[in-house]
């Protein structure tokens, strides 16, 4: 049996051919009733994972594992505080050469003076407060 595209040799138990990949098509003793793959596809990505039918969940690729649709009883956290952007471009101009100033010899030496900013935009950083009181004894 050969491939219908490239027309490679095939072995009996070949799914899809080993030059161009074609899907090798049912022979006429093979029975109608063969197990096909389901396959669940990212539309961003294309990544793809199985689709268990009988669990009716999708199945992980690598351990076979069922996966679930998580739904913690923790709430999301929410910012209590944001602080503002206050850095301007001259400000944030004069830093950045600053620190290319300091950085020493092995530069280009105009590096200092050829840095501009193109963009400034604020960083978005989660981080906690804590305020605690301990004993020591």
């Amino acid at each position: 049996m050969n491939c219908a595209r490239c027309q490679t040799p095939l072995e009996e138990s070949d799914l899809r051919c080993c030059i161009c990949a074609h899907a090798v098509l049912a022979a006429a003793g093979a029975p109608a009733h063969a197990v096909r793959a389901r396959i669940l596809r990212c539309r961003e990505c294309a990544a793809a994972i199985s689709y268990d039918a009988e669990r009716k969940a999708p199945r992980c690729a690598f351990c076979g594992a069922v996966m679930e649709v998580e739904e913690p009883v923790d709430p999301v956290e929410q910012a209590q505080l944001i602080l503002p952007f206050a850095v301007d471009r001259a400000n944030a101009t004069a830093s950045l050469r600053g620190w290319m100033r300091s950085l020493g010899w092995f530069r280009p030496a105009d590096l200092s003076s050829a840095a501009t900013v193109e963009t400034l935009e604020p960083l978005h950083w989660a981080a906690w407060i804590f305020d605690a009181d301990a004993r020591v004894t």
